[in-house]
């Protein structure tokens, strides 16, 4: 194992640096901000300690900023504010604290921001964020948000891809602007406290994959019209305050093994021929992984957002480099 020497901020010339998967370790130090030229910076999968330095944000010209998978402290700098360019920011898996900066919503750019897996990073979604109009994966899962998520917010959020927001502390109604979101493939919203309805208008999206909503406080019947998603295969309701009978065109989507439907027997009719899964009646109930969809290696080609591949006019320019499963995990 080794540390990033200070001399690293003599390469004013560097465009890309990746050093994925190194063991290093100690801290990231304040010359990095002396490379004006730097497009990506991955440093994901080392042992990288203490805060970020507010020198990144010196660093205009950014696309790609990955530190996941370290164990970074402090909070995150509200200087990264300063990134226009920025369209991935990766910090999951860290032991980040404080609440989320509002200048990160500057960040107009954005396309991947995963901040998830920093269980003592809180507060609410900033305002700030409905200026993310061109977010295409969003993951906060795991970490210690509160508080209401507005009508302008699911607006903002309309050509969201995928949406992983569970296990936190967030609260109040669905509101049915979640019905704009028709390009999502996967939600989470396991593990909160929202309340109220499950929103019709979540029939309308039309490419859903997964739907996580176990685990808060929502109330009356699952709606009919989730029927309508032909591409749902996950729905998992367990652990709410539901109530009735699942409804018959779910009913044929389960029978028919299109659809794995998760609820709690005892208080949900489910017809005998409609083979739901009951949680009520498992040893231990389950809940979906802590990232959805994340990697298992950090060299995987599969998943994760895009590598940025810029061009460059000659040969000797600098050259280019990489980082949601929705399996159950114990609780």
């Amino acid at each position: 194992r080794s540390e990033l020497p200070l001399e690293i901020g003599l390469l004013t010339d560097l465009g890309f640096f990746g050093l994925t998967s190194n063991s290093i370790t100690g801290a990231v130090p304040t010359t990095i901000g002396n490379l004006v030229g730097l497009f990506e910076i991955s440093l994901d999968y080392n042992f990288l300690t203490d805060e970020l330095p507010t020198e990144l944000g010196l660093l205009v010209n950014l696309v790609i900023l990955d530190f996941d998978y370290n164990d970074i402290t402090g909070t995150i700098p509200t200087q990264l504010g300063n990134l226009q360019e920025l369209q991935h920011l990766l910090l999951r898996e860290n032991a980040l604290t404080g609440v989320l900066p509002e200048s990160l919503g500057n960040l107009t750019k954005m396309q991947f921001l995963y901040l998830g897996i920093n269980d003592q990073l809180g507060g609410e979604i900033p305002s700030s964020f409905v200026q993310h109009q061109d977010i295409n994966d969003l993951q906060l899962n795991n970490m210690d948000l509160s508080g209401n998520i507005s009508a302008q917010q699911w607006q903002a959020w309309s050509g969201i891809d995928s949406l992983n927001l569970g296990a936190n502390r967030l609260s109040g109604k669905i509101t049915t602007d979640i019905g704009l979101l028709r390009d999502m493939t996967f939600i989470d919203l396991y593990q909160n406290e929202f309340t109220g309805l499950i929103p019709t208008q979540m029939g309308e999206l039309e490419n859903l994959v997964t739907l996580y909503l176990e685990s808060n406080i929502f109330e009356g019947n699952i709606p009919t019209e989730l029927a309508q998603i032909t591409g749902l295969e996950l729905l998992h309701v367990h652990d709410n305050n539901l109530e009735g009978t699942v409804p018959e065109e779910i009913c044929e989507r389960v029978r028919n093994h299109d659809l794995e439907l998760k609820v709690d027997c005892s208080v949900l009719h489910c017809p005998l021929d409609c083979e739901c899964l009951c949680a009520d009646e498992d040893d231990e109930p389950t809940a979906p992984s802590p990232t959805a969809p994340s990697p298992t290696t950090p060299s995987s080609p599969t998943v994760g957002p895009p590598v940025f591949s810029p061009s460059f006019p000659s040969a000797d320019s600098p050259v280019d480099g990489d980082d949601p499963d929705d399996d159950d995990d114990d609780d």
